[in-house]
């Protein structure tokens, strides 16, 4: 006979269950990117695909880059990536992180895409102010928490962030707000990575 935690065990799990499966027939969908149009003084960013995940790479001054990303801190950060935590991440995560990786000059997308290991790279061009703009809200959002940083061998450091990441707002939905600061529209409603640019 079944105890009364593992009866009440059930029920809650079907919440669960439900926006696991309805996560899952999101994940396919795509986000279109449409760049921003009149452009007066235009710099180049670049969103780099991995395919569950994506990130932003915005120019410094001396034309290298900065790779943003974010995600969720046990499973990205601290890679915590079994089955649990999975679902923890999902439903209940504990707390977010935001990621810095510097990359050497922008180079044609497809070879950026290479040389990290991404599916695909997209390149648009916005208004250098703009992506000024974003990148000094993104270091000082990251300076912020950079005492309790980890770094990983890949070049990324993780940073704990404020802002509660979760299946409806996760690493494709805090892209699709940058982007949108820097001019561009998104539109689609997938919750993994999957972007294109609108053709002219």
């Amino acid at each position: 006979m079944r105890s009364k935690a593992e009866r009440k065990a059930k029920p809650a799990l079907v919440p669960l269950v439900f926006l696991w499966i309805a996560g899952m027939g999101l994940a396919g969908c795509q986000h279109v990117i449409e760049p921003p149009t009149n452009v007066s003084d235009p710099v180049g960013v670049f969103v780099i695909d991995y395919g569950r995940h994506a990130s932003l790479a915005l120019p410094k001054e001396d034309a290298s880059l900065v790779e943003w990303s974010w995600g969720d801190w046990n499973w990205y950060a601290l890679e915590r990536t079994g089955p649990l935590e999975g679902l923890q991440s999902l439903f209940a995560s504990p707390r977010s992180t935001l990621s810095r990786r510097e990359l050497a000059a922008g180079e044609p997308a497809q070879d950026l895409a290479a040389r990290v290991g991404a599916e695909k790279v997209l390149a648009l061009n916005v208004e250098r102010a703009r992506a000024r703009a974003l990148q000094r809200h993104l270091e000082a959002r990251w300076i912020r928490r950079r005492e309790q940083a980890v770094a990983h061998p890949s070049g990324r450091i993780f940073v704990p962030d404020d802002a509660r990441y979760s299946l409806f707002n996760n690493s494709v939905h805090e892209l699709a707000r940058w982007l949108e600061a820097l001019g561009a529209d998104v539109t689609g409603i997938g919750v993994t990575a999957n972007f294109k640019l609108r053709e002219p």
